[in-house]
Formats: C-alpha cells, structure tokens, sequence
C-alpha cells in the first residue's frame, strides 16, 4: 500500500482506452515551504493547491525545463508563484496585503487570472498562456486552459488537510472513436463524485478501486516530489549586477555589509562593499 505522508506522483492508465492518469501527495516538501514564511490558513491553501497542481500539469508534458504557475491580480493578493521542474522538483511563493481577511483573501483570488508559463531549458523556448478565474477553482480555472489552449478533456480533483495536499488528474488523449468518447465520459462522471476528502484519506490503489471498481487500471511506478530552491551565490551576484552598481553600492551607506535573501527559501547571501565594488570591475 502506498505510504500517504510521502511526496510523490504516480500515473495510472485504463487498459484498451485512450484514458490518463496522474496522483499527487505533497506533504514534507509543503511543509518546509510553508514553515519559511508566515503564511496565514487562506493562503496556505490556495499555494498549497497551486503546488499541487503544478505537478500535475508538469507531469503531462515531455520536456525538460520547468513550468511556472502565477497569479496575478490587484488588489489583496499581490503574488502567488509555484514552480514545478521535470524532475518534479517544486517550490512556491506568496505575497498579500496582511490588512485583509481570509474572505477578502478569497474574492480577490475569484477575481484574478492564472499565468501558465512552461520554458523548455534545451532550445530556450518559452509558451504562455493565461486563464481567468472568474469564481472557478484553481481545478476548473486548470481544467478550463486544457479545453481551450490544448483541445484535451481534463478532469482535476484538489484536496487538502493543513500541511498535507492532493491531486487527482484524469486526462483523454486525443480520439475520435465514438466508443473512446463514450469511455471518457463514464471516467469524467465518475471523477466528479470524487470528494477532495477522499482523496485525502484513500491511498492510491484504494482510491482507484473505489472510483472505478469496473474497470481494469494499470497503476505506475511511483517518482518522488522534492522542494528545491535553485538559488546560490553565483545567481545572487548576477541579481546585483541587473540591479546596477549605484543601487548595490547605495546599501552601504547604512550597512557594513548588503544581505540578499531568497524570496522561495529565505536563506541569506551576504556581501562587503569590496565584493560588490569587484562585480562591476
């Protein structure tokens, strides 16, 4: 039986259909990027969600690089980031007005818009798309940019429990067999009584069985899911050269030494005013 507290993704597929897979269980790697910031419930959740889905979305692809999930909105949620690499290594981020309530918190999410970022690192090539929310969930909004950007029927269920979350994903791959049309919609049916608590508490073969205990399903193996920050000393050096030789050396007139810290992972990089002075000579 699979282990519920672990991070991992496994797929799964129908025999004889053109019918996909995908679970997600986040629970370590959530807590280590929800202990590094304050975060209030409201925006736990709604990260916490956007992670979760952003291995989902990553895993349907076949690249190498990294997908980026973004809300942008304006007014009490300022950002919300979570980032999902090929190796399924994620990270996230959120920033917000800390004057609002979780119900403030929630319509300015209704009233935002996700961006969809994937950058393939081997040709350097990146594809945008944005979905607007308009009082869908972050499933439906996901679920929505399959239906117009990809043309393929998509099911997602999101469940979580404080630092613990989930994702089930079910997916048609292109067909026009009347029967495999038929087959997807006994599948999308059978998805949507699918309560996020269920699939919480089910482990995956528990799940699978209990949702589709007609069909025959091969259950994959099962790839780990990691936090991984991908900040350094070299990239933090380039952070200061953008930001311009006045602006960096300007931090010294109040400080002995300039300390950049991580927005993802709050560690902190520190630099003298030689150091700095040397990086624009």
């Amino acid at each position: 039986m699979t282990q519920l507290n672990k991070d991992f993704l496994q797929g799964f597929l129908f025999d004889n259909s053109d019918v996909r897979g995908k679970i997600v269980r986040l629970n370590n790697s959530i807590r280590t990027i929800m202990d590094q910031h304050d975060y209030l419930p409201a925006i736990r959740s709604i990260l916490g969600e956007l992670l979760a889905a952003s291995v989902l979305l990553s895993s349907t692809l076949k690249y190498e690089g990294q997908l980026t999930l973004q809300f942008q909105g304006e007014s009490a949620i300022k950002m919300l980031v979570a980032k999902c690499n090929h190796k399924f290594e994620i990270r996230g981020l959120a920033q917000w007005d800390k004057d609002v309530d979780a119900e403030q918190l929630r319509q300015a999410f209704f009233s935002g818009k996700l961006m969809i970022t994937v950058e393939e690192a081997r040709d350097n090539q990146r594809h945008q798309s944005i979905v607007a929310i308009e009082n869908k969930s972050i499933a439906e909004a996901i679920e929505t940019y399959f239906k117009q950007s990809e043309q393929i029927p998509t099911k997602i269920i999101l469940g979580n429990d404080k630092n613990y979350f989930a994702g089930f994903l079910a997916q048609k791959m292109p067909s026009h067999s009347t029967e495999q049309i038929n087959f997807w919609q006994h599948v999308d049916i059978l998805t949507s009584t699918l309560k996020s608590e269920e699939l919480i508490k089910w482990d995956n073969q528990t799940l699978l069985k209990k949702l589709f205990h007609e069909e025959d399903i091969r259950l994959f193996h099962i790839e780990p899911v990691m936090f991984n920050c991908t900040c350094s000393h070299e990239k933090t050096q380039n952070t200061l050269r953008l930001l311009g030789q006045k602006e960096a050396l300007a931090a010294f007139l109040t400080h002995k030494v300039l300390t950049v810290t991580c927005e993802y992972c709050n560690k902190s990089y520190e630099f003298t005013k030689q150091a700095v002075e040397q990086l624009f000579h």
